[in-house]
């Protein structure tokens, strides 16, 4: 544990980050007809390309994450 466990990050579900690939697989690329290039956004791109943060969006403190795994599983990391 790094930093003492001074840390924060989203803890996904793996099963929801390979149905979100597997969606995404199946859905072609395409360009956004909509983009500015001078005026660009960075939440959009005139590629046929997107970048996805599949994050729940909600961080949790590692120690607290342990702690839960600790009690779920019963030994003590």
């Amino acid at each position: 544990v790094f930093n003492y466990g001074k840390m924060e990050r989203d803890f996904t579900y793996i099963d929801d980050v390979v149905e979100i690939i597997f969606r995404c697989c199946k859905k072609p690329s395409t360009i956004d007809s909509n983009f500015d290039k001078s005026n660009p956004s960075p939440s959009t791109s005139f590629a046929p390309h997107r970048i996805f943060n599949v994050g729940k969006g909600k961080p949790t403190n590692l120690l607290r994450f342990i702690e839960i795994l600790e009690n779920q599983i019963g030994i003590n990391a």
